[in-house]
C-alpha cells in the first residue's frame, strides 16, 4: 500500500538556485533591459557593431557587479524567502480546510507561532530563529499533516464495519465448507481481510503519532515564544546561549519529525507488502 504526499514538497534555496534567481533578477532589471535594447538597435546596423559591443560588455559588467553585491544578494535571497513562506502559508490554509477540527487547529497554531518567530527575527533579537533556521520545520509539519490527511481519507473509503462483516462471512465459510480445496481459498481470502484490517490498524496508529508529533511542535514553538518574550522584557543578557539552547530545541524537533516521518513510512511499507 502506497500512502502518497497531497502536493509536491517546494524546493529547498540552495547555492545554485540563488545565483540563477540573482543573475535573472539583475538581467531584467530596468537598466539591464535597457542596454540590452540598446546593443540591439545598434547590432541591427554594421557601422555601430563596435558601440553595440560595448554596450553589451557595459551590460555584462552591470550583471556582474549586481551579482557580486552582497546587499543585492541578500534583497534576492529575502524575496525568495518571502515567496516560499507564501506557498507554504497557502500550503497550511489549504490543510487547515480540510483537515480535522484538533489537526487543523494545531497547523494554525504553528503557523502563527511561525510568522511570530520571524516577525521577532526581523527586530533583530538574537535569540529568535530566523526562516533559514525554521523553514526545513515548518515543511515537514505540512508534509505529515497532508500525509494525514490522505490517510484519513483512506479509511474513510473503506469501512471498518464492512471489512470486519466479510471477515465474519468468510470465517462462516471456511468452517462451513467440507471441500479442501474451496476451503484453502476461503482460508486465503480471511487472509487478506484480516491483513487489511491489520493495515487500518496500523493507519490509525500512524494518525495518532503524527498527532503527537504537530502537539509537541505546538508546545516547543509556544515555550519558545515565551522564553523569548520573556527575555525581551526583562533584558537578560546571555543571548548567545539562549540562542544556541533555542537553535537545540528546533533541532530536535527536525530530527523528531524526519525520524517519524521514516518509521511512516516504513510501517506502512511493510505492513501493504504483508
Amino acid at each position: 500500500m502506497f500512502i502518497g504526499t497531497m502536493l509536491a514538497r517546494p524546493a529547498i534555496m540552495s547555492r545554485d538556485r540563488l545565483i540563477r534567481r540573482v543573475l535573472q533578477r539583475a538581467a531584467f532589471s530596468p537598466p539591464s533591459l535597457g542596454l540590452t535594447a540598446a546593443a540591439v538597435v545598434f547590432a541591427t546596423d554594421p557601422h555601430t557593431w563596435l558601440p553595440a559591443a560595448v554596450v553589451a560588455g557595459l551590460n555584462g559588467a552591470l550583471i556582474f557587479l549586481r551579482a557580486r553585491s552582497p546587499a543585492y544578494v541578500r534583497r534576492v535571497a529575502e524575496e525568495m524567502r518571502r515567496e516560499q513562506w507564501r506557498e507554504l502559508s497557502a500550503r497550511a490554509d489549504q490543510l487547515e480546510q480540510s483537515l480535522d477540527r484538533g489537526p487543523a487547529t494545531l497547523l494554525g497554531n504553528i503557523v502563527r507561532s511561525q510568522e511570530r518567530l520571524a516577525a521577532l527575527a526581523a527586530e533583530g533579537h538574537g535569540a529568535a530563529p530566523g526562516w533559514a533556521q525554521t523553514s526545513d520545520l515548518m515543511r515537514h509539519c505540512l508534509l505529515l499533516a497532508e500525509k494525514r490527511l490522505n490517510m484519513e481519507r483512506f479509511l474513510v473509503e473503506s469501512r471498518e464495519e464492512d471489512l470486519a462483516r466479510e471477515a465474519d462471512a468468510l470465517r462462516a465459510q471456511v468452517s462451513a465448507c467440507d471441500d479442501a480445496v474451496a476451503r484453502r481459498l476461503f482460508e486465503q481470502a480471511l487472509q487478506q481481510k484480516t491483513a487489511e484490517i491489520g493495515n487500518r490498524r496500523a493507519i490509525r496508529q500512524a494518525i495518532a503519532r503524527i498527532d503527537g508529533q504537530l502537539a509537541a511542535v505546538d508546545a516547543t514553538y509556544d515555550h519558545l515564544l515565551g522564553k523569548i518574550t520573556r527575555l525581551r522584557m526583562t533584558n537578560v543578557s546571555g543571548g548567545s546561549v539562549d540562542e544556541e539552547h533555542v537553535m537545540a530545541e528546533l533541532e530536535r524537533l527536525s530530527q523528531g519529525i524526519a525520524a517519524l516521518d521514516a518509521s511512516l513510512g516504513e510501517t506502512l511499507t511493510l505492513r501493504g507488502a504483508s
